[in-house]
């Protein structure tokens, strides 16, 4: 009986591992393919709007003067 339960035990953990990581890679998975653009891709105007001087930019930078506001 004793290792009956060690063996089920053993055979659960196992099983909700493999689950855990089938998850996670379906998960994975669904988020590299996001079909939907982003907010800043399908943006009506190209404006942008740095908070730190609080100017207008026509122009995208990547290299870190905008702030992205908080979400609430």
């Amino acid at each position: 009986m004793k290792y009956a339960k060690k063996s089920f035990l053993i055979l659960f953990a196992l099983l909700t591992g493999l689950l855990l990581a089938c998850w996670r890679v379906l998960s994975f998975a669904f988020s590299a393919l996001d079909f939907e653009p982003d907010a800043d891709e399908k943006s009506d105007t190209n404006v942008w709007y740095n908070y730190r001087t609080g100017e207008i930019d026509p122009v995208k930078r990547y290299d870190g003067i905008y702030q992205e506001r908080l979400q609430k």
